[in-house]
């Protein structure tokens, strides 16, 4: 993971969550674990510039097993309490998947 932007909105009490953020994994093609970000939503997107496919999981996430991506493909809203909960696996070393988190 590289970079992050984080953003405050004012807050909503029809919502849990008060701030966003931003951010990328490097997906390589062994699969591997997502950094360990609390959050209680994400959305997940694929970079348009991939060649290849991200598969999106559990710890039994393979090319076999997992939700495919696409460059460019889109994934979420999903509730999850951290992203270290998600492994994903790429179908070579340099594919990159963008997400975006509410906490």
């Amino acid at each position: 993971m590289s970079g992050m932007f984080n953003f405050a909105p004012e807050s909503n009490a029809s919502y849990s969550w008060s701030h966003f953020a931003a951010g990328y994994i490097a997906v390589g093609a062994a699969a591997s674990q997502g950094p360990n970000i609390p959050c209680e939503m994400v959305y997940l997107k694929a970079d348009p510039d991939n060649d290849g496919q991200v598969w999106v999981g559990g710890s039994d996430v393979s090319g076999l097993n997992g939700i495919q991506l696409e460059a460019g493909d889109v994934f979420g809203w999903i509730p999850i309490k951290n992203l270290n909960l998600l492994n994903v696996v790429g179908s070579d070393a340099s594919q990159v998947l963008h997400y975006a988190i509410v906490y």
